[in-house]
């Protein structure tokens, strides 16, 4: 996953220095929406939060390298959109568009109004585009039911 990560980073043309790291924590509803009313006074279940440090005081040391961004991807949203949605994303689909989706957010891209929501749309279309030719989605997020072991 590592791999991944790290590409779709590199072709989303994020620019960080050498010693910045983005950490990317998988949560679920429950979390998600946690944070989501505490810093955005929000309440609902949202696919990605990012918090980018990049700008200001607020950048977390970690030794050599600096927390330059964290991205919460909820995994209980991506499960929620492919029940209802099949025909769109496998699991693993859905969670690489969140991987991009957040990225795409730190680069600049915005979906608040109808014209940047088009442009962000088909960077992620080419984003993902690449990265599927690499990776196989469902590989690297394999959904396991409860009863599974």
């Amino acid at each position: 996953m590592k791999s991944l990560l790290k590409r779709a980073v590199e072709v989303s043309g994020l620019e960080l220095t050498e010693d910045q790291r983005i950490h990317f924590v998988f949560v679920g509803a429950r979390k998600i929406v946690e944070v989501n009313r505490r810093f955005l006074d929000r309440d609902n279940v949202t696919d990605v939060i990012c918090f980018d440090y990049r700008d200001g005081d607020d950048t977390v040391p970690g030794g050599e390298e600096e927390t330059a961004m964290e991205i919460l991807i909820c995994v209980d949203k991506a499960v929620m959109e492919t029940e209802a949605h099949p025909e769109k994303h496998s699991y693993g689909g859905e969670l690489a568009l969140y991987i991009v989706h957040a990225i795409l957010h730190a680069t600049g891209e915005d979906d608040l109004d109808p014209e940047a929501k088009k442009r962000m749309r088909a960077a992620e279309r080419r984003v993902l585009n690449v990265l599927c030719k690499e990776f196989d989605f469902n590989q690297i997020f394999k959904l396991k039911k409860c009863n599974e072991k």
